[in-house]
């Protein structure tokens, strides 16, 4: 029902995303792709001989739920999302790898992912809040006590849920959109084209170091 599909329809790596513009670019320049019609948006791709799946969640549905619908100890998995930059010098347009997550008033949900993804993102922490409701200031100041660098809405869960399946790997990448109490993202000017070279180049990250 969710996805429309069967079980031996999705692969074993599976890309995850709330991000159209990144769904899109999972599926660009693929020699095969099936869609199907569920609840979430699944599509199963073949690119040069890796096959994998990318799913697309609405927004407002936790990452957390197609983890542990598709998720299991042999999958790899990927998420690609949008953060919001605290640490100086990471501005908008710039690419993170995530490795963990804290959830205020303080836990923290860890994954530490692979060393030798070949990506020439910083690994960084990310405080997962609550957009828009969250105090701009208030923001800055817990992620510092949590030592984040980014600001997000879905990581911390993501790790969280990856903790109850265990899979073989995962990678988190996250592009950064605005800079909470600083350069909020209704000023940024991120266009349609930004977000495809810039999901084009985490959808590639991720494939290569899955080859």
């Amino acid at each position: 029902m969710f996805f429309g599909c069967a079980e031996s329809d999705v692969a074993d790596d599976v890309i995850l995303t709330p991000i159209p513009a990144f769904y899109r670019s999972c599926l660009d320049g693929a020699d095969q792709v099936a869609e199907h019609a569920g609840w979430w948006r699944l599509a199963t791709v073949t690119r040069d001989g890796q096959r994998y799946s990318v799913v697309q969640h609405f927004e407002g549905t936790r990452v957390a739920d197609p983890v542990l619908a598709l998720g299991a100890a042999r999958s790899r998995l990927a998420f690609l999302g949008l953060v919001g930059g605290v640490e100086l010098g990471l501005g908008v347009g710039h690419l993170v790898r995530i490795t963990s997550a804290g959830r205020a008033p303080g836990a923290v949900a860890s994954w530490i992912g692979p060393d030798d993804v070949d990506d020439g993102m910083p690994a960084v922490r990310a405080l997962t809040g609550n957009g828009l409701l969250d105090d701009p200031g208030r923001v800055r100041m817990t992620a510092s006590r949590l030592s984040a660098s980014v600001v997000d809405l879905e990581t911390y869960f993501f790790f969280e849920a990856l903790g109850a399946i265990a899979p073989v790997e995962c990678v988190a990448l996250g592009l950064v959109t605005d800079r909470p109490g600083v350069e909020p993202f209704w000023r940024v000017q991120l266009g349609d084209t930004e977000l495809a070279e810039a999901g084009s180049r985490m959808v590639m990250t991720v494939l290569r170091h899955w080859r």
